[in-house]
């Protein structure tokens, strides 16, 4: 996994512009890599949207949010950038704002947390149940494009 060098950023005009350009650098990155690099079984959309994830704090009890970047969909996950690292196995539930208001969220695990940018994280979630504590309340566990969740 490539990171992202300063040096390859556009002067982004305020911080939320950054997350955006962080995965403009990656995608032109990938398509440099040969094609077989690629060995993922289920190919992947790619989503640009604002998210919301939650996962539980050390205690095990209290839930915590942050912010994301939604990257790219698949039947199986999803990955998403944020400025906040989560070890593999870490239960969470993720909430895409779609542009028309809506909000969809899908629950599992991580998979991956790579560094990729000074303190911004690429982070691979496979979908499934989580516990009780994480979904955000009042949205049902839904699909993304006929990505399905099993939460």
């Amino acid at each position: 996994m490539q990171s992202v060098r300063p040096h390859t950023l556009r002067k982004a005009k305020s911080i939320s512009e950054l997350p955006q350009e962080i995965l403009e650098v990656l995608e032109g990155t990938s398509r440099r890599v040969a094609p077989c690099a690629d060995l993922r079984r289920v190919a992947r959309r790619r989503v640009r949207v604002r998210c919301t994830f939650r996962y539980l704090a050390g205690n095990g009890v209290t839930p915590l949010e942050a912010a994301g970047l939604l990257r790219d969909v698949s039947t199986c996950g999803a990955g998403f950038l944020a400025y906040r690292s989560l070890g593999a196995g870490t239960e969470l539930a993720l909430l895409a704002r779609l542009p028309d208001g809506q909000g969809i969220m899908v629950t599992g695990m991580t998979v991956y947390s790579r560094s990729v940018h000074w303190n911004w994280y690429l982070i691979g979630m496979r979908f499934g149940p989580v516990n009780d504590l994480l979904p955000f309340p009042g949205y049902p566990v839904g699909r993304f494009f006929g990505c399905v969740s099993t939460g």
